[in-house]
């Protein structure tokens, strides 16, 4: 049996925080996750940003 861990703090973590945080802030912390070995990461979602600003500039 194998268990993959997915981490989604950069998506569902942080579309939560009423503070948004610039993408560049955003892709650090998904660096500093990746560099910690984790080897899944859901880093953002593409939605409206007038809807979930938290979100804007995933590309």
């Amino acid at each position: 049996m194998t268990i993959t861990i997915c981490d989604v703090a950069p998506r569902d973590g942080l579309q939560n925080d009423p503070k948004t945080l610039e993408p560049a802030v955003r892709a650090e912390l998904v660096n500093r996750l990746a560099g910690a070995g984790v080897k899944r990461i859901e880093v953002g979602s593409f939605v409206n940003p007038a809807k979930v600003p938290q979100m804007a500039g995933p590309e």
